[in-house]
């Protein structure tokens, strides 16, 4: 269950790795070792080169319900 929850075609996941020159060396080794577990071979990975804010835009978010509720009650809108 816990393979299929975080390693199948059906989740998503996003794994945030340190851009700067200092961890250069660091993320060749993680990467290289991911391609060599079994579990990450299969994983269809996409790289995103763009900035936080870009990224957030190319995802599908479900709208933030509370901020949009509290939003309402403070308007005088939000039926209860």
């Amino acid at each position: 269950m816990f393979e299929k929850t975080f390693f199948s075609a059906q989740a998503k996941r996003v794994d945030l790795t340190l851009t700067s020159e200092a961890h250069k060396e660091e993320n060749t080794e993680f990467r290289q070792s991911n391609t060599d577990t079994d579990m990450f071979k299969g994983m269809d990975r996409t790289v995103h080169d763009a900035t936080h804010g870009v990224f957030r835009k190319q995802m599908m978010l479900y709208p933030d319900n509370i901020k949009n509720n509290y939003q309402r009650f403070i308007d005088g809108t939000h039926k209860y």
